[in-house]
C-alpha cells in the first residue's frame, strides 16, 4: 500500500537465505573386547566413542523486493522489512544480489536484476537530494 506521494519504481522476485548446520548422522568406533555372557547380554571392555556428522544446509525464503520513491520493502516468510530511506545504513551490490544494512541488521537479498535495483535506487536518492 503506497502513500499519496509515493510511486513504486522497482519490483522483482528475490530471496533471502539462512545457512544452518545440521547433524545428519553419527560415526562411531569401539576399542577393546566383547564377551558374551548370555544370549543377548555382552560385556564390553575398552572405550567407545561417536562423532557427529554435520552438514550445512541452505534454507531459502522466497519473497518480493520493492523500491518506491520513499522506501525499500521486502516481503517474505522470514526477514521481511519496510524501511524509509533515512533508516537505511548502507546498500552494497555483490555478484548475486544486494546487501542492505538497517542499523545492526544485515539482509542479503538475491535477485537477478540487482544491477537495475542499484541504478533505480541511486537515481531516486539523487533526485531526493
Amino acid at each position: 500500500i503506497l502513500s499519496d506521494d509515493e510511486t513504486c519504481c522497482y519490483m522483482d522476485s528475490a530471496y533471502t537465505f539462512v545457512d544452518k548446520t545440521i547433524t545428519t548422522g553419527y560415526s562411531g568406533k569401539r576399542n577393546g573386547v566383547s564377551f558374551r555372557i548370555a544370549k543377548g547380554i555382552s560385556y564390553h571392555t575398552g572405550g567407545s566413542g561417536s562423532k557427529a556428522i554435520r552438514e550445512t544446509k541452505r534454507i531459502i525464503y522466497n519473497g518480493i523486493l520493492y523500491l518506491t520513491t520513499n522506501r525499500i520493502i521486502y516481503t517474505a516468510e522470514k526477514n521481511s522489512f519496510d524501511k524509509p530511506f533515512d533508516k537505511i545504513t548502507s546498500i552494497s551490490e555483490f555478484d548475486e544480489g544486494i546487501m542492505i544494512q538497517i542499523g545492526s541488521n544485515v539482509y542479503s537479498i538475491i535477485t537477478k536484476t540487482h544491477a537495475e535495483f542499484m541504478k533505480v535506487y541511486t537515481l531516486i536518492r539523487n533526485l531526493k537530494k
